[in-house]
């Protein structure tokens, strides 16, 4: 309360008093003022006494930045009359915003103030930074530097960064609980439509204070770490003149991205990894670079390849596991170039459902039930017939049927063998059933085929395939 403010309440008391009121009424009136007067600290080294600034409900007090702060302060404080303080002048208190004084006037009335250390002349400076990221990395963009917690408080930091090209600029959130004055680890925002690749500027502020500009290079999200899943269309038989189609599906957060940096005319290149299959024995890691001439991209993460008769013949009995496709890279650092790679592998590699790129198809089948509800124990029907005249049912031998589920709620599969002697054979269909004990109920049925053995050659096995696309669920 003001000087003339004070006398005014003494007068108007003084007046009543000798007007209407008793001593012990006049000795009953309290002052009202819960006011800090003054508010001094010093002491400090070679620091002469600083005085608060009392500032609404805070003690501002203006320390040269260029020192060390203390950690802790005894304050002397002058209050106006009659009032009493909490921590008392001359008590140690924490030098922030931790420390709150409460102020109690003589009527009782209550006033806080929090103590909030301002730090002169310290403009944060940013000293070294990441200089290269991809939108994809999870690992903190490493910011050093001088002057990041003048305030003692990280909450009073933000972090920006600008594209260099059009000036757009976007918040950077960073580690709050890891600030230290000289540190600070930031991490990209999740991608949007308004954020794009290309160089940037990232900058601290501080208050009222910003930082120097640091560059930084922001790169197109690497697919390793941005794909979700990969499928083909051709599991089972790959045959020639088949387009192969492979397809590549982005995590959620990751579409939009993939979908701006992965077009088909940034598409540079597949290879397939192949496995030999020759009677007797298994040649592995064979990795097959298919001609720029038979690969296609027509929407994002959809890539076809053509069976032409060169890779056919050179590649036929092989079982294809995966391969690498190559983009090349639009967001390269200075426009120097360079590309990105993803290695992807085919799931579910059994005889019964991995692409094998086949000589012959050995034998078209269908299952009859195909499209339908079907049970456990149910009579189901194959039907069958040899395509080549080296594999008929005269010359091969029925070892068993073999089935593959799908539990669509684990995204997991099952495998069921019927043997020959559970199944009966009319020349052009077998007949058999999917054994009471099997733990399929609830599952898609999604590829069949027929397991036999040549006669011929005992060291050769065939297994003409069926993939099930049409919905045959196991009800019972």
């Amino acid at each position: 309360m003001k000087l003339i403010d004070k006398y005014l309440f003494a007068a108007i008391v003084l007046l009543g008093g000798l007007s209407a009121c008793t001593k012990t009424e006049y000795e009953q009136l309290k002052r009202p003022y819960a006011e800090i007067e003054r508010f001094t600290i010093g002491g400090y080294g070679d620091l002469d006494s600083i005085p608060g600034v009392i500032h609404g409900d805070s003690i501002l007090i203006y320390w040269n930045a260029k020192n060390t702060p203390p950690a802790t302060v005894k304050p002397s404080i002058i209050l106006s009359g009659g009032a009493t303080i909490a921590p008392a002048s001359g008590a140690e208190v924490p030098f922030g915003e931790a420390t709150t004084y409460t102020v109690t006037a003589e009527d009782g009335s209550v006033r806080k103030f929090i103590l909030k250390p301002v730090f002169n002349g310290a403009v944060p400076t940013v000293i070294t930074m990441t200089s290269v990221r991809t939108w994809s990395a999870t690992t903190p963009i490493a910011i050093t530097g001088e002057y990041f917690l003048t305030t003692g408080n990280a909450k009073d930091i933000k972090l920006y960064a600008q594209r260099v090209r059009d000036g757009f600029e976007f918040d950077i959130p960073f580690d709050t609980a890891a600030v230290t004055a000289t540190r600070i680890n930031a991490y990209l925002p999740q991608f949007t439509s308004e954020l794009d690749t290309g160089a940037h500027r990232i900058y601290v502020k501080v208050g009222d204070f910003s930082s120097n500009v640091a560059p930084i290079w922001l790169s197109q999200p690497i697919l390793s770490e941005i794909i979700k899943t990969v499928d083909i269309s051709n599991r089972g038989s790959i045959s020639l003149g088949d387009e192969v189609e492979f397809t590549f599906t982005p995590k959620p957060e990751w579409k939009l991205a993939f979908e701006r940096y992965y077009r088909k005319e940034n598409f540079g290149s597949l290879n397939i990894g192949l496995i030999k299959i020759v009677p007797g024995q298994v040649i592995n890691g064979q990795n097959y670079a298919m001609p720029a001439g038979l690969v296609t991209q027509q929407e994002p993460g959809v890539i076809k390849a053509k069976i032409d008769p060169v890779f056919f013949d050179t590649h036929r009995n092989s079982i294809l596991f995966g391969g690498v496709i190559r983009y090349n890279n639009v967001s390269s650092i200075n426009g120097t170039g360079g590309f990105t790679n993803y290695q992807f592998t085919i799931s579910e590699y059994t005889a019964l459902y991995q692409p094998v790129i086949e000589e012959v198809k050995y034998a078209n089948v269908s299952l009859q039930q195909e499209g339908q509800s079907i049970t456990r124990g149910q009579l189901l029907s194959l039907n069958y017939a040899f395509t080549q005249s080296e594999y008929t049912a005269q010359n091969t031998t029925l070892v068993a049927v073999r089935l593959k589920f799908k539990n669509k709620t684990t995204d997991t599969y099952t495998d069921i063998t019927v043997p020959a002697t559970s199944v009966t054979d009319n020349g052009a269909q077998l007949q058999f059933a999917i054994p009471t004990t099997a733990n399929v109920v609830g599952q898609s049925l999604v590829a069949i085929g027929m397991y036999l053995r040549s006669n011929v050659n005992l060291r050769i096995n065939i297994e003409p395939r069926k993939i099930i696309t049409a919905e045959t669920i196991v009800t019972q």
